[in-house]
């Protein structure tokens, strides 16, 4: 009991811990509003479940025994990331310059979509996964567990990213967007470059010791 307890307390301290999915709610939510920001948290609690699916399948042992797979993941996981930073960087300076006045707005699809590739580029989703994957068969639990598990991941993602969803579609948080949305965009996508250039630099360093 103690070890699910351990568990589900890791999880939501990830789940409200600002990271890639709470900064991409908040950017989609922003720009393109409430309805927007939540389907943005549906794409990522939907990428709970992919998770919690593809490690059913073993994929958890095979990511755990190649480390290669890892290095790989965590690669393409931090030019993911640096990727939407330098997107957001971007959009600041379109604003700034009133290049666009009405900046692009994410369709509900479009935002489903990246909160969705958010998650799945994600390495750390990936071996947090392989730290559940562990725990529930060293219990003793097998495969429906670990559905049941995601189920549960993904519900509690929706209901923290979804009230983020809420909160930044606040009319005070509209009004400080509107007067505020170079500087706000330039600090999103910094974060998102940090967190990219964080995981990319660590790989290589981790590999080349």
């Amino acid at each position: 009991m103690t070890d699910i307890l351990t568990l589900v307390g890791v999880v939501l301290l990830a789940q409200v811990s600002p990271g890639p999915n709470s900064f991409a709610v908040a950017s989609v939510t922003l720009g393109s509003g409430r309805t927007s920001g939540l389907a943005t948290s549906a794409g990522i609690a939907t990428g709970a479940l992919i998770w919690a699916a593809f490690f059913s399948l073993g994929v958890g042992t095979f990511i755990a025994t190649s480390p290669s797979v890892v290095h790989a993941l965590r690669l393409v996981g931090g030019f993911f990331l640096m990727a939407f930073g330098l997107r957001a960087l971007w959009r600041a300076r379109r604003i700034r310059d009133r290049a666009a006045t009405s900046p692009r707005v994410l369709t509900p699809r479009r935002a489903y979509t990246a909160g969705l590739a958010v998650v799945m580029a994600n390495p750390k989703a990936a071996l947090l996964w392989v730290s559940v994957t562990a725990l529930l068969a060293s219990l003793g639990l097998g495969r429906l567990a670990l559905i049941a598990t995601g189920a549960a991941v993904a519900a509690s993602g929706f209901v923290i990213y979804g009230a983020h969803a809420l909160l930044f579609s606040t009319a005070r948080a509209e009004r400080v967007y509107r007067d505020r949305a170079p500087l706000i965009e330039f600090v999103i996508g910094l974060a998102f470059l940090g967190f990219g250039a964080t995981l990319f630099a660590a790989t290589l360093l981790g590999a080349g010791g």
